[in-house]
């Protein structure tokens, strides 16, 4: 019997985009779409986090695995600051509170911090990496920092 190697020991098939689409299809945001406030702010912020993931699968399922170059650029990017920091940005109302012991106010303003670093890794993966413009790549570097600070 030849040796079959363990599921996922292979970099290259990992599934990450069929691993967003489950929690996809049981959010907060696909189960109850009429939520307002806080709910929506966590569901929104976990939905967008599951998109870069996806992208980010995407990338790298499509012609494997990089060790550099824009690719490998835009995939650590896609992981690291647009679904690891929308996800510490949707459930930091929920966490905080209960360490703290002190309240968290909801308000609007709360998608300020959120919209920032999807909109600077909007800039730095769709114009730095994918159209190979250096300035867009720069600046949207130089946003990714307040956006993470």
């Amino acid at each position: 019997m030849p040796h079959r190697p363990a599921p996922c020991s292979n970099p290259s098939a990992h599934p990450t985009p069929a691993w967003c689409g489950w929690p996809c299809r049981i959010s907060p945001k696909s189960r109850h779409e009429p939520t307002v406030g806080l709910p929506r702010y966590v569901a929104v912020g976990l939905l967008t986090g599951y998109a870069w993931l996806a992208l980010a699968g995407l990338l790298w399922a499509g012609a494997g695995p990089v060790t550099g170059g824009s690719r490998y650029d835009a995939t650590l990017h896609l992981v690291f600051l647009g679904c690891t920091m929308s996800m510490i940005f949707a459930h930091a109302p929920v966490i905080l509170p209960a360490v703290l012991r002190r309240p968290l106010p909801y308000g609007p303003w709360l998608y300020a911090p959120l919209a920032l670093p999807h909109t600077t890794l909007t800039i730095r993966v769709l114009v730095g990496d994918v159209l190979g413009v250096p300035a867009g790549w720069r600046w949207g570097g130089v946003g990714n920092v307040p956006a993470v600070r």
